[in-house]
């Protein structure tokens, strides 16, 4: 018996987001640094702005990106063995309870949390 968890997938949202934390700031500094350069100085405050503001969604980004995905399942116990702890999951080696009734031949030991 194995009771790996099945592996998690990264959300594209979340892929999206955390690329454009990190990359949309640049262009737009940049352009409203061109802009100051042949107009008003605004526009040069705007990017200095900006870049600042670059730091704390850069940091938001890489987080996005570097932080594991959440499983989304839950173990699920076979008929006759006890309810586990809420969030548990079988640790690598563990092994039941030879007590324990045999599960079902086709049981699913994991099951998608709800949402």
């Amino acid at each position: 018996m194995t009771f790996s968890v099945p592996p998690a997938k990264r959300s594209k949202r979340r892929l999206a987001v955390g690329l454009a934390s990190i990359l949309a700031p640049l262009p737009v500094a940049a352009v409203l640094l061109v802009l100051g350069l042949f107009g008003s100085l605004v526009w040069v405050y705007l990017s200095i702005l900006v870049s600042i503001l670059w730091i704390p969604l850069l940091v938001v980004g890489v987080v996005l990106l570097a932080r594991p995905p959440k499983t989304g399942w839950h173990f699920n116990p076979p008929p006759g063995w006890p309810a586990p702890p809420v969030g548990w999951s079988p640790p690598p080696g563990w092994a039941p309870d030879p007590a324990w009734p045999a599960p079902p031949s086709d049981w699913n030991w994991w099951k998608p949390a709800a949402p």
